[in-house]
């Protein structure tokens, strides 16, 4: 099982999430972040396999932060305080002070740097 950390809510209620995402966590963010890449044109697949310097760029039109808070709370809360289960329509359902809460400290377990510049938030 995986190691958690508790997060207190300003609600009064707690959420346990996964210290670490797994490497399957991680393939999943990666999918979703895949649809905001935009690549140099007339660059096949394998060309771009063979040579990771050619231009890739964030097409931050496509960037949906709340997709990806979404998706990032699903994996990682393994636990709650809450009656119902973990689905993306309850976490709609919370207060907003809880949802800045865990999203604030998964930031701060999960992103890289990239990923922090393009969802606009501070670098480390």
């Amino acid at each position: 099982m995986a190691e958690t950390e508790r997060i207190k809510l300003p609600s009064g209620g707690w959420v346990e999430v996964k210290k670490w995402l797994s490497r399957g966590d991680r393939k999943q963010l990666n999918r979703l972040q895949r649809q905001w890449l935009r690549v140099q044109d007339n660059v096949s697949t394998d060309e771009l396999a063979a040579n990771p310097n050619i231009a890739v760029t964030v097409d931050t039109s496509k960037v949906d932060p709340d997709a990806i808070d979404d998706l990032t709370m699903a994996l990682a809360i393994v636990a709650w305080s809450f009656k119902w289960p973990v689905t993306v329509e309850a976490l709609d359902a919370l207060d907003d002070r809880d949802i800045m809460a865990i999203t604030a400290r998964t930031h701060e377990l999960y992103l890289t740097p990239a990923e922090k510049e393009v969802l606009g938030l501070k670098k480390d």
